[in-house]
């Protein structure tokens, strides 16, 4: 029997965890939630929180959230001992998990909270870059509007100014045909005047032997009369030689 005794001590579990009230857990969930400011907002500015047009403060907030934490673990409990008749199979619910459920609550919320202000920095941080962004687009296209209606202005004067190279163009080509056939002309001019200068001075040369040709040829002239009389004597000679 003693034997027995003791192996049947071995093999029991004492059931130590005794089901808190839900008053307990109501009080301890809502102790827990002092420190979370549950309406907090990510810039610091202060938020209500309705339900079906009934506003609800911080503390009234914290019992609402405190209740569904005393619901749930209550309801787990309840399960648990569901579980026991039908399965035969123990399912623990101590006060620790109860404690571990709020915990994790304030945490998770403090890391989705992390979370949402960063990818709201983030959003923010974008939306600013699109309106500074916006911001310069629209004096970029009022400056681009100006500059075109410069760059047309512009371009109605270098049409003008075109039209008239092209004038000018077409005059200087004229004149630049006058002016090589006045170039030929001066060239023919710059050869005839060097040939007169050539026969001038060839004429200058010859001018001593023409005078003296004239000078013979007036003599000749004014002495005709004795050289007819002495040709003949010549023509006489000569016959009487023969």
């Amino acid at each position: 029997m003693s034997v027995s005794f003791i192996g049947k001590l071995y093999c029991t579990t004492i059931d130590w965890f005794l089901d808190w009230p839900k008053e307990a857990l109501l009080e301890v969930a809502f102790n827990f939630l002092g420190t979370v400011e549950v309406l907090a907002t990510i810039t610091g500015a202060p938020r209500g929180f309705d339900v079906d047009s009934i506003s609800l403060s911080e503390s009234e907030l914290k019992l609402c959230i405190a209740n569904i934490f005393t619901i749930i673990h209550h309801s787990v409990g309840e399960y648990s001992k569901m579980m026991i008749l039908e399965l035969k199979r123990y399912n623990y619910v101590t006060p620790t998990n109860y404690l571990e459920l709020v915990t994790g609550y304030k945490e998770t919320l403090h890391k989705k909270r992390i979370e949402v202000a960063d990818k709201a920095n983030k959003l923010r941080s974008g939306l600013f870059k699109i309106d500074d962004t916006s911001e310069k687009v629209a004096g970029m296209t009022v400056d681009l509007e100006k500059a075109t209606k410069i760059v047309q202005a512009y371009t109605m004067e270098c049409d003008e100014f075109l039209s008239v190279i092209l004038k000018q163009t077409s005059i200087a080509d004229q004149q630049k045909t006058e002016v090589d056939e006045k170039s030929i002309k001066i060239k023919e001019e710059i050869v005839c005047q060097e040939l007169y200068r050539l026969t001038m001075i060839d004429l200058k040369k010859a001018l001593p032997a023409l005078e003296e040709a004239m000078e013979v040829n007036n003599y000749l002239i004014n002495n005709i009369d004795l050289l007819q009389l002495v040709f003949i004597r010549i023509s006489n000679i000569n016959i009487y030689l023969l």
